[in-house]
């Protein structure tokens, strides 16, 4: 990675278009390729290279396969084989696999995701710590497609994954209604980017965003001090009551 490419990180709720839109917005730019999309690394999970074989063990889905295949493309040294790198490298911090990926690529622009982030502030936060220099994108959504989406997610699986149970210690419920893992996520998002004033930061509807190429987007990147309140809509908050007021005390977060 050269000075002059543009690391871009986008955040928000799964289920929701969001990949599509870092894909494509690593190959916008006068009908060529102009960077890269390394896929939804849910790197944020742990913190060092030696965590990751427990965490891809227990997915459900092959969650290893967007940093194999990043590392396979751009380290000659992983190239054959991925997983042994990764083994030889186990020590290494996830800042320092993203140091060493990310300086192998040149490209104007880097994408990736991290769906799984805003679950939880922490992770968020670890990520602004690994990459200062990077723009951050929060990626606001429709509340109706994202709880389709996750019911199904749902109904279609034995067992619920960890990102989608709850963790919020006032509810004894194993998994969170859709409608407040969606709260949570933007919430979380909102208080963190607030918060994250020294960083370059964006807020924008997925539908916008499809509207949007990747110079039209860098260009509306702010560090200054403008607050990054969520403007929900109330009516949608009702389908939450009661649980809303404890996940709002749990994480520290009101919307007004």
């Amino acid at each position: 990675m050269t000075k002059s490419t543009s690391v871009v990180v986008l955040l928000g709720t799964p289920h929701s278009g969001i990949e599509a839109q870092a894909q494509r917005l690593a190959q916008s730019g006068n009908g060529v390729d102009r960077g890269v999309y390394l896929g939804d690394l849910q790197l944020s999970l742990v913190d060092r290279v030696k965590q990751l074989p427990e965490l891809y063990a227990l997915a459900q889905t092959p969650q290893h396969e967007p940093l194999f295949a990043a590392l396979s493309r751009y380290l000659p040294a992983a190239a054959e084989n991925p997983a042994a790198f990764l083994a030889l490298h186990a020590n290494w911090s996830i800042a320092e696999l993203l140091e060493a990926l990310l300086g192998a690529i040149d490209t104007p622009l880097v994408t990736m995701t991290d769906l799984s982030a805003g679950f939880r502030i922490h992770q968020i936060e670890r990520w602004f710590a690994r990459l200062p220099r990077a723009v951050y994108v929060h990626v606001t959504t429709p509340l109706a497609p994202f709880v389709e989406a996750a019911t199904a997610h749902y109904k279609g699986r034995l067992f619920t994954p960890p990102d989608y149970r709850d963790h919020n210690v006032f509810n004894a419920a194993p998994v969170l209604k859709p409608e407040l893992a969606w709260y949570q996520i933007h919430a979380a998002l909102a208080r963190a980017f607030s918060d994250a004033r020294d960083l370059s930061r964006i807020r924008v509807d997925i539908a916008e965003l499809a509207g949007l190429d990747a110079d039209a987007l860098l260009a509306r990147a702010t560090t200054t001090s403008e607050r990054f309140n969520w403007p929900y809509a109330r009516q949608e908050l009702r389908a939450m009551a009661p649980t809303l007021p404890q996940l709002e005390a749990s994480i520290g977060y009101r919307g007004s």
